[in-house]
């Protein structure tokens, strides 16, 4: 199954079939939209939100919804987006955007709850981190709008240890995929005032033999 969030609300969708299924809104509120959601070891989904046409600062969330309850995790928020567990599941990364920071917060995985520690990552310069995920290793990768790359950091140390450079200005999102998770998948975004052929493009990266 699929998860879809939507300006009318999360629904669920059949690969298949196509059927959409309605499951909850979680914000109503005309001026925000949803922006970045990914689920947590145990199957909850967390979705964070954002202005729809401009920023409105501290006016976004970051939500969980288990398929009964609802709660924010995560409140006062610009630009909600990367989202990351530990392979414990006991650390949640977090990233507000206009930060510029990776939060760590622990994460009570049997009741789902979250609780601010510090920030770990900061990105310099004049990118913005924008998705993120975790790796085998409890490594996290940072994808940069702006900044044409997704970079892999050391969660405890804050080293950056590595850069995967790509042919486009705007690095959205990244993930692990296929068998044995050999593979990295990075989304780019296309920016009218730039002439960069391949931006809006998927890229799958092998990263481990």
């Amino acid at each position: 199954m699929l998860l879809s969030a939507e300006k009318s609300g999360i629904y669920r969708i059949s690969p298949k079939t196509g059927q959409r299924t309605f499951l909850v809104q979680l914000d109503g509120n005309p001026s925000m939209r949803y922006n970045d959601g990914k689920l947590d070891p145990c199957g909850r989904f967390f979705v964070g939100t954002k202005g729809d046409t401009e920023d409105l600062p501290e006016r976004g969330r970051l939500f969980s919804y288990d398929g009964k309850q609802a709660r924010t995790l995560v409140a006062g928020t610009t630009i909600s987006n990367g989202i990351g567990f530990s392979k414990a599941g006991d650390i949640l990364y977090f990233i507000d955007t206009p930060t510029k920071k990776v939060g760590h917060y622990e994460y009570n995985l049997e009741k789902g709850e979250a609780v601010f520690d510090r920030h770990v990552v900061e990105v310099v310069g004049d990118a913005w981190p924008d998705g993120m995920c975790v790796d085998v290793d409890d490594m996290i990768w940072v994808a940069e709008w702006g900044g044409g790359c997704v970079c892999k950091w050391n969660p405890e140390t804050g080293e950056k240890l590595c850069e995967i450079k790509l042919p486009c200005s705007n690095t959205p999102s990244c993930c692990l995929g296929g068998d044995d998770l050999l593979y990295f998948y990075i989304t780019t975004a296309k920016a009218a005032a730039m002439d960069e052929p391949l931006a809006g493009g998927l890229f799958r990266i092998p990263i481990r033999s």
